[in-house]
């Protein structure tokens, strides 16, 4: 499994894709954004591939749900995804 994070992380496309349904939230189904804050998840578990998903701007795509979503479990996910984007990363390169 870990193989396979190099691999999709390296993939910008996956990448874009995934951020770009995050943006798109409120035209999404609960179901896809879940499946797409997972994913991320596992993506950002690969150090090297966090700079990609804050160059795609995975961390405003991330705030926006927290802050407009009030589906069930996405605030909680999308908290989970910022706290692993974060924890390499300078925060205030993250932040700008």
């Amino acid at each position: 499994m870990d193989d396979y994070r190099t691999v999709v992380g390296s993939k910008r496309e996956i990448v874009y894709a995934l951020v770009d349904i995050l943006r798109c939230h409120r035209s999404s189904p609960p179901r896809t954004v879940k499946d797409s804050l997972k994913a991320l998840f596992a993506i950002a578990l690969h150090p090297l591939n966090r700079a990609t998903m804050v160059q795609f701007g995975v961390v405003p795509a991330l705030f926006s749900l927290i802050v407009n979503d009030g589906r069930v479990g996405i605030v909680e996910d999308a908290s989970a995804v910022i706290a692993q984007v974060i924890t390499i990363l300078d925060r205030t390169h993250v932040y700008r």
